[in-house]
């Protein structure tokens, strides 16, 4: 037996007799919840409205996430702290305790455009490390990159600027799955130039290959059964298996 420990970070709650748990908090530091939401409005408060985004950040259940994206959006539309307030009352009727639950809320506020819903769309379908942006943009035949730019900004979309890649969080991606919902019509651009480029696969760099191969198989992974481009992305998913085999 290997002497080593693993961590393992869930919200759910299996049987806690088996294991050891650590179980943690949400931050207790309003001063430190309140820099995470200033850095992204990214506006000066005055005493009254510190008050009101102070309730705020309660009434998001002191999620980080949540914070951000209420944040971002008020910095993106120019909302005052008390109408923001107003909002969330009216669509989060107790203090949220779970994450997912006031995503699905502030999404619901942020009336973000077909394009917008596209991309989040289009990006549960990539790996939960990301893809270059470059490349997204390609394989989705996006026109340009606002609708990416704007989703980084209000924190919908994760970006590591040093590798320019994108993806989203777990809890974003599971809202745009159960609140926009999986289109064929969406996601059709996507599907069928990753489905081609794995027929071709012996067009494929060598360095791009593993990137290529688990793009698809996180595809297979996430694409529901009766999408009618579930057939198309298999059978080009064994494709590529038997040609990267060739090259083994």
């Amino acid at each position: 037996m290997l002497p080593v420990s693993i961590l393992f970070t869930t919200r759910y709650a299996p049987d806690e007799s088996q294991y050891c748990f650590l179980h943690l908090h949400a931050m207790d530091n309003m001063e430190d919840l309140l820099s995470l939401f200033n850095k992204g409005c990214q506006k000066a408060l005055n005493d009254e409205e510190r008050g009101i985004v102070e309730q705020i950040i309660e009434r998001l259940g002191r999620h980080t996430l949540a914070i951000k994206l209420v944040a971002g959006y008020m910095r993106r539309n120019r909302e005052k702290p008390a109408k923001m307030l107003d909002k969330l009352q009216d669509s989060l009727h107790f203090v949220q305790k779970d994450v997912g639950d006031a995503i699905s809320s502030i999404s619901a506020i942020s009336h973000l455009t077909e394009e917008e819903q596209k991309v989040l769309l289009n990006l549960t379908l990539v790996p939960r490390d990301g893809i270059e942006a470059e490349e997204f943009a390609d394989l989705a035949e996006l026109e340009d990159y606002e609708a990416i730019n704007r989703l980084v900004a209000e924190s919908w979309i994760l970006h590591d600027s040093a590798r320019d890649y994108i993806a989203l969080h777990p809890m974003v991606a599971k809202t745009a799955s159960d609140k926009i919902g999986y289109s064929d019509d969406l996601c059709e651009t996507y599907i069928s130039n990753l489905s081609h480029r794995a027929r071709d696969a012996k067009f494929i760099p060598a360095a791009r290959r593993s990137d290529t191969l688990k793009q698809v198989e996180w595809l297979l992974q996430n694409l529901p059964e009766d999408s009618r481009f579930f057939e198309e992305a298999y059978i080009a998913g064994g494709q590529l298996l038997h040609a990267f085999s060739m090259h083994t």
